[in-house]
Formats: C-alpha cells, sequence, structure tokens
C-alpha cells in the first residue's frame, strides 16, 4: 500500500522513472527506475528498507485513467503475456517460487510484490487500507424568501450540449492508433484486446494489414488527444508507438 500511495500521491513515475520508481516525500531513499539502478542499489531492496522482510522482492505495477478494482487489475495481468509469466513463474521467471507476496490496490495504482523468501510478518493484524472520509456536517438549510421559480427573462436562453463534437475536415484524412504490441497471433491479440477494453482501454482493437497483426489500445483524428493520450499509455506500454493510417 506504501508504493501505491506515493505512487498516486506523489507521482515519482516522471520524465525517465518509470512506475517502480520512489519520491523524497517519505522516510524511504528515493529511487528513480530504472536510473539509479547497480549492482549495489536495487528497487528489489525496497521491502527489506522499509520492512522486515529478509529478502529481495520483485514488483509488478498496473495503472489506469480510473480508480481500479482487483477485478480489473487480474484481468490484465491474466492477459499479458509478461505479468502472467511473472504470476504463474513461467518464461524468465521459470524455476522461482514465490513464498511471500503482497497486494494494494490505491485509487489508480496497484502494485504488486512478490518473494521467494518467506515473510516473517505474517501475523501481522489487517488494517484498513483506505480510511473513510468523515461524514460532513449537517446543517439546515436557511429559509429562502424568495419563490421557488424565477420566470426567465425572454433574453435568456437554456444551456445546450451538442450530441458530438466537430472534426475539423482535414483531421478525417487519417486516424493515429497507439500501438502497444506487436507481431501477435490474431486469437492471442484479440484475447488481450478484450481484456483491455474491459479495464480501462474501451477503444483497444486489433489491427490487422500487409499480414501484420497489431493491438492498439486508442486511436483518433485528432493527433494532438492521441499523443497526449501516448503519454499516459507509455507509463504501462514503454513502448508503445503512434501508428498513422
Amino acid at each position: 500500500m506504501v508504493h501505491a500511495k506515493d505512487l498516486f500521491l506523489h507521482h515519482p513515475d516522471r520524465g525517465t522513472c518509470n512506475f517502480h520508481s520512489w519520491s523524497d516525500k517519505g522516510s524511504w531513499t528515493p529511487f528513480c527506475y530504472p536510473a539509479d539502478e547497480t549492482k549495489k542499489n536495487s528497487v528489489w531492496d525496497k521491502p527489506r528498507e522499509l520492512t522486515r522482510y529478509p529478502g529481495k522482492a520483485y514488483e509488478i505495477v498496473y495503472w489506469e485513467n480510473n480508480p481500479l478494482v482487483a477485478d480489473t487489475v487480474f484481468s490484465v495481468w491474466r492477459n499479458e503475456e509478461y505479468f502472467n509469466d511473472f504470476l504463474l513463474n513461467q518464461g524468465k521467471w521459470l524455476g522461482r517460487t514465490w513464498n511471500a507476496i503482497g497486494l494494494a490496490v490505491f485509487e489508480n495504482y496497484a502494485c504488486a510484490w512478490f518473494g521467494e523468501l518467506p515473510d516473517p510478518d505474517t501475523d501481522l493484524p489487517v488494517k484498513a487500507a483506505i480510511p473513510a472520509k468523515p461524514a460532513k456536517p449537517q446543517t439546515t438549510p436557511k429559509p429562502n424568501p424568495e419563490p421557488a421559480t424565477r420566470p426567465v427573462p425572454p433574453s435568456v436562453k437554456p444551456a445546450t450540449v451538442p450530441d458530438t463534437i466537430p472534426v475539423k475536415p482535414d483531421s478525417l484524412l487519417s486516424t493515429y492508433y497507439i500501438v502497444i504490441k506487436t507481431n501477435l497471433k490474431k486469437d492471442s491479440a484479440e484475447k488481450i484486446a478484450a481484456g483491455l477494453r474491459e479495464t480501462g482501454y474501451p477503444l483497444a482493437k486489433v489491427l490487422d494489414q500487409d499480414g501484420k497483426i497489431r493491438l492498439s489500445a486508442f486511436e483518433s483524428p485528432d493527433k494532438k488527444v492521441v499523443m497526449m493520450q501516448l503519454r499516459e499509455v507509455k507509463k504501462v506500454y514503454k513502448d508503445a508507438w503512434l501508428l498513422k493510417r
């Protein structure tokens, strides 16, 4: 929970620092990952720095624009090859056994830590992760001497909201896509796209063109909108890139 709160409140994941970074706003050593990573200084040492955990631990992080729920996070982690290998000890993580696990969801961030050594603090009591907001004091409304309704002057018209936002004609010439994965099998890409659509990327789709299968997380004819979204997507998918068609 400590790292999830630090990410949400202080955003150390800026510039060249990614989600595994820590701010200088707490009782820990600030860390910009991967810039500060060395043979003697690793983000994997953070649990050992902050708790009685005796060894290194490995972290996976998820973020999206909206407050998270656990089912959303696990859906993405199951459908992403890297995360799935991590959870099931496959691929790069083959041969490792997780004997300690910590998971926290706070607002837009989810962090999970995995260690091979048992956690000595298994008997700690469970506390509420996020305190409830105090209820606002109720106040008695003051009587309104004016009538409940007022006649609208003839010169005042009610505001209207357009059903659609007009798009400039020249922007209709192209569509911009944020590609997060390539060289996938189409059935695998479709499964991942379905998971993304349920977890904060409603426009996720598979692009099948010129014999190449690409997975797009977002699309728009407005390049400025796509570039703004690309910065956010890169926090999760570092190799995301822009495709114009």
